[in-house]
């Protein structure tokens, strides 16, 4: 495990969040800390495992079975809808592709059928294999930052859900970003920490990921390493992100252009990770939806209770 500094703005200044041990992805004895930075408030790691460390987790711990059908079913569905939305935002419908951190390839195997030259990039042993065996792909086993490719080679690389498992996102940008042609895409999909899909904290922040991005901290990363905003969408617990290779761009003021740090660890503690949940499932609000059901119907009773839901949530978001 080794310090780092925010991979978005620089600075050392920052909040710890959460610290645990016996977190099962990395070693028992170690304690995993979760810090916001008072820059630009970007959620990280610190101190993050050493590239050896990864390596050695991502090809022989992280995943130790193959997909089962239910999985590859479920990852079908999602993939479309993925190619879906991206084909809603841009004209491109072919050309070559590269995904990083493919996994079993089930998207690249979509691409293919639709025509794309398609390349993939997974350290997960066992599973590059089955998509190379199965899918008959281009996938190389290892990581990103020792694969190697010819500079300008693809119109469109994707990450979905990969970015937050980097060591250094800024880095992988650029170097994608290499890897391009002119006017090439990248499309991205992150968790949203403005949304965490856990109540608690402590398992909010057990897991594999070294960041954890809102909308604009991975839209700030997008301008620092020279990426045109094309589409960008909160969906569910995630942020997704298409961007368009462009040219240097001027200083950053993370300072004033990040989010609010205070913010950032209040809908963390509170907002998202205990108040919420508590209140949406006490036995009362169990027993008025019932009530609204059995009043409105279920079709007419579901959009109240959603209508309800939102309200509640944005109420105590804006505080208003």
């Amino acid at each position: 495990m080794k310090k780092v500094s925010c991979n978005l703005c620089g600075s050392n200044n920052y909040v710890l969040i959460d610290s645990h041990k016996n977190d099962k992805y990395f070693p028992p004895d170690v304690e995993v800390k979760t810090v916001v930075c008072k820059n630009c408030s970007l959620v990280y790691r610190n101190p993050q495992p050493t590239k050896r460390e990864l390596f050695d987790f991502y090809s022989h711990s992280y995943r130790k079975d193959l997909p089962t059908k239910k999985y590859i079913t479920s990852s079908n569905i999602i993939n479309k809808e993925r190619l879906e939305w991206f084909n809603s935002h841009v004209k491109l419908r072919c050309g070559k592709i590269l995904d990083v951190g493919c996994s079993t390839g089930n998207f690249l195997n979509l691409c293919k059928s639709k025509g794309w030259e398609t390349y993939g990039i997974e350290p997960t042993i066992e599973y590059a294999k089955f998509g190379r065996e199965k899918y008959k792909l281009n996938i190389q086993s290892r990581f990103l930052e020792d694969a190697r490719f010819q500079k300008s080679f693809f119109d469109v690389i994707t990450l979905f859900q990969v970015l937050e498992h980097s060591r250094n996102p800024t880095k992988v940008l650029l170097q994608l970003k290499n890897w391009l042609k002119p006017n090439g895409l990248i499309y991205i999909t992150v968790p949203n920490i403005l949304k965490p899909d856990k109540i608690e904290l402590a398992k909010y922040f057990a897991g594999p990921h070294l960041f954890f991005f809102s909308p604009n901290t991975l839209s700030l990363l997008f301008k620092k390493t020279g990426f045109e905003i094309v589409a960008l969408e909160e969906i569910k617990y995630y942020v997704r992100i298409i961007g368009k290779k462009r040219g240097k761009i001027g200083k950053i003021n993370f300072d004033k252009e990040g989010d609010d740090y205070k913010k950032i660890m209040r809908n963390l503690k509170w907002r998202y990770t205990y108040l919420i949940p508590k209140l949406l499932y006490l036995k009362v609000v169990k027993l008025i939806k019932k009530l609204i059901i059995l009043f409105f119907g279920e079709a007419m009773g579901d959009k109240i209770i959603n209508f309800l839901k939102q309200s509640l949530f944005r109420k105590i978001k804006t505080g208003k």
